[in-house]
């Protein structure tokens, strides 16, 4: 008796196999079919297609050959001593401008706005003048 309850369930675990591989191909299958029908697809859904497929890109030996360098060391260290030089003269120029104000003045002018900005009288594009 045991033995034909094992034999049972070797058949059943076949028939369910069968199915999910039946079920499978099918559903590659029709996959495959959305993909070959161009008549009912819309413009996008083809083009998508052609992505899929790998068409349409670009072939890797139509990419041309690097360039060699266009000059030696020694130029390319020249222009950048060139400019780490228009750098520290940039930094000089911000560092010693007389039109910076200091940390007093821009407590006295926020000050100022806020006072201002309080009594409702502030100008509209934020200067200190109404």
């Amino acid at each position: 008796m045991n033995r034909r309850k094992g034999a049972n369930n070797g058949l059943a675990a076949k028939a369910v196999l069968a199915t999910g591989v039946s079920a499978a191909i099918a559903m590659l299958s029709g996959c495959a079919d959305l993909m070959t029908r161009s008549a009912v697809a819309p413009a996008w859904f083809q083009s998508k297609a052609v992505e899929v497929k790998g068409e349409g890109y670009p072939d890797l030996h139509k990419i041309p050959v690097t360039r060699k360098p266009s000059a030696d060391k020694a130029a390319w260290d020249a222009e950048g001593a060139q400019l780490k030089s228009q750098a520290k003269a940039i930094d000089a120029a911000t560092e010693t401008e007389a039109n910076a104000p200091d940390a007093d003045a821009i407590r006295a002018s926020a000050a100022q706005l806020r006072a201002q900005a309080e009594e409702g009288s502030a100008a509209p594009d934020g200067g200190t003048k109404p």
